[in-house]
């Protein structure tokens, strides 16, 4: 009991993306008269499991969108890409130029040639798994892969919140423009914001999960 409940992810990961959501909500059709009062401890305690239980919804559905769905249906699994070749060209690999970018040749061989006397010899999951396994005994990078999982989570869990924000904040205003210009522009503008920062958010998010990737093989390649 001497401990504090919530670690690091669960504020910035949980807490935070619940919080955008439910602020927004609350902005959108009370004018903000949920939450800019003043609470008790009852009511503090509340609104908290509120906002908590709200972010583990909005972290499911992230990972099913962002991470499942986009970026390893559409945009390729991160342990496929570093390992491939030569780009093909396509769009989306112009969209998001930075996610496609792929290790240097002498560091895929070494991870490869390094990898087949466990019977692997070729990039995917099963690589990543012999690559994790054994880079996670070393305490420092695992530190430091924790940090890069805590870092996409938040980036992940905030960018599907700042897109429900600003889903909720245009609905607020499209479904009552009879109150006219003073109640819908703040929530247009928001609404804006929302979107540019969801769309940040999504760019942060791939550069840090590929990043996780990158480094799992970099500290695997570098293993005495």
């Amino acid at each position: 009991m001497d401990k504090i409940p919530f670690s690091v992810y669960d504020f910035f990961g949980y807490l935070t993306a619940g919080l955008v959501v439910v602020a927004a909500a609350d902005f959108a059709y009370r004018n903000g008269s949920g939450l800019n009062v003043p609470l008790g401890l009852e009511a503090t305690f509340v609104w908290l499991v509120i906002i908590y239980a709200t972010g583990h919804i909005i972290a499911s559905f992230s990972a099913f969108l962002w991470e499942d769905t986009l970026a390893r249906r559409w945009l390729g699994p991160p342990e496929e890409i570093l390992f491939l070749d030569k780009r093909s060209g396509k769009f989306r690999e112009k969209v998001f130029s930075g996610y496609h970018r792929a290790l240097p040749d002498e560091t895929k061989k070494r991870v490869i040639d390094k990898a087949k006397p466990t019977g692997i010899n070729k990039a995917g999951r099963a690589l990543f798994y012999l690559c994790w396994a054994k880079v996670m005994q070393d305490n420092r990078v695992a530190d430091r892969l924790n940090t890069f999982l805590n870092l996409y989570g938040f980036a992940r869990n905030t960018s599907i919140a700042a897109a429900i924000a600003c889903l909720i904040l245009l609905a607020g205003a499209l479904l009552n423009t009879r109150a006219g210009p003073d109640f819908m522009v703040p929530r247009l503008g928001w609404a804006a914001a929302a979107l540019f920062a969801a769309v940040a958010l999504l760019y942060r998010y791939l550069k840090f999960y590929r990043q996780y990737t990158l480094q799992v093989f970099v500290g695997y390649a570098e293993m005495a």
